[in-house]
Order: C-alpha cells, then sequence, then structure tokens
C-alpha cells in the first residue's frame, strides 16, 4: 500500500511539474540571470526595501501607489499579493517606509546556470527536475535559496541551494 501510495504521488508530481522540466531543459547556456517575467528579481530588489523607491519605481503596472502617504499615523504598511508563480508579504515602516520584514516565494522559475549544471551533474546525473521555490527574505539577495525536487524511477530528491549555487541543510 506504501509503494503504490508513493508511486501515485510520484506521478502527481511528473504530471504537475512536467512543464517546468521541459522549460528547464532547453535553458541556454548564456542564461546567467533570474527570469525577467518576474516582478520580484535580482534587477529590482533594491527597490523592495524602501516603499519610496516602489512608489517611484512601481513595478506594478496598473497599479496606482499614491496613496501611501509617509511620515503618516499608519505604524506599518503591509503589502502582500500573489500571483501564479510569486508570493508577497512584505511589512514597511510607516513614518519612514523602511523595510521591517519580507517573504518572497516563487515557484517553477528558471534556475540559474550554476544550479542547473549542479543538477545534472554527478550523483543527479540522470534525475529530472520536476519543480522548485526561490525564497527572499527581506529583498536581500545574499539570502536567496532555492528548493529543487528531482524525480528518478519514481524516488523524489530534495536539493538546497544558496544563491550562489552551494548545497545548503534544508529550507525551513
Amino acid at each position: 500500500m506504501l509503494l503504490k501510495n508513493l508511486l501515485v504521488t510520484a506521478l502527481v508530481l511528473v504530471l504537475s511539474y512536467a512543464p517546468t522540466a521541459f522549460s528547464q531543459s532547453s535553458a541556454n547556456d548564456s542564461y546567467n540571470g533570474p527570469d525577467k517575467s518576474l516582478s520580484i528579481n535580482l534587477s529590482n530588489l533594491y527597490c523592495f526595501q524602501n516603499l519610496q523607491c516602489l512608489k517611484t519605481d512601481n513595478p506594478y503596472k496598473g497599479t496606482d501607489l499614491s496613496d501611501i502617504n509617509l511620515n503618516s499615523m499608519k505604524e506599518k504598511y503591509i503589502v502582500q499579493g500573489n500571483s501564479k508563480n510569486e508570493q508577497l508579504y512584505a511589512e514597511y515602516d510607516g513614518k519612514t517606509g523602511n523595510l521591517i520584514k519580507a517573504t518572497v516565494i516563487q515557484r517553477n522559475i528558471r534556475l540559474p546556470h550554476n544550479i542547473l549544471a549542479t543538477i545534472s551533474t554527478g550523483e543527479n546525473t540522470g534525475w529530472t527536475m520536476a519543480g522548485n521555490t526561490r525564497v527572499i527574505k527581506n529583498f536581500m539577495e545574499d539570502s536567496i535559496k532555492y528548493e529543487v525536487v528531482l524525480i528518478k524511477d519514481g524516488e523524489l530528491r530534495i536539493k538546497y541551494f544558496d544563491v550562489n549555487g552551494m548545497t545548503i541543510d534544508p529550507i525551513i
């Protein structure tokens, strides 16, 4: 019964994440950066650290951030949102607009080349990526962590990486 449940779970994962695995395998070797189609990426992390910057360089086209009034009576502003591949939760000081804390979760994104190279060589040869997650804390580049789910013959393996592609302990 346990084996049957594991096989069903593996099949569900493969069917759910197959498009991601195929898109990753076609990744161009010259690719060396984050997916620019995501609202939050390496090129704009700095701007999410302060509400004034977000008001000025609004990455969310079609939204109006002019209602954000710094130096107001508000203790803090909470910015949160979800899209197909991204989740954001951020708290900002109401007077200064400075970031208090934030977490960004991005799923099934295009991985950096160094991580793609690691998961396709050595002990990972023959394994297929079933999905991935990137977690960014406080919009700091050095806080970025990746979780990569690999599958082979019904067996699952989860690998964790830092922003430099080095293997790390599991994300908690």
